[in-house]
């Protein structure tokens, strides 16, 4: 554990693989611990304190360098949907805004759609 460099994956990946054959993962288990859990480790003013993610066998498809783990690179599509409306949204209010970083932009924004909502309408208030 004082050896450690818990900055550097491949090392925090190379204790994991040691405690788990030492059954530190098993007995965790058997004590009830579940995935998320606060475990702490080490004696005194300090222990290394974690959350428990039990190791999970897998088949050679999801196999990669110790403290990798190539499921927590893939693009979640919620993310990805969050990010465009967010680049949309900052589209729409630089156009809005223009030059002047000074002025309310909800306020164009209001008087943007009620131009548009005006326009919409002929003088006889018909559609």
């Amino acid at each position: 554990m004082r050896q450690t460099d818990f900055g550097n994956d491949e090392a925090v990946g190379y204790l994991a693989d040691r405690l788990n054959r030492l059954g530190i993962e098993d007995e965790l288990l058997a004590m009830g611990a579940t995935p998320g859990d606060a475990v702490a480790i080490g004696a005194g003013e300090h222990p290394v304190v974690f959350d428990f993610a039990p190791q999970v066998d897998t088949g050679a498809e999801l196999l990669s360098r110790r403290g990798e783990d190539q499921r927590l690179d893939a693009v979640r599509p919620s993310v990805q949907r969050r990010r465009e409306l967010d680049a949309a949204y900052h589209a729409a209010r630089d156009q809005l805004l223009g030059h002047d970083r000074d002025a309310d932009w909800r306020e164009l924004h209001r008087q943007a759609l009620a131009d548009e909502l005006s326009h919409d309408f002929d003088e006889d208030g018909d559609q």
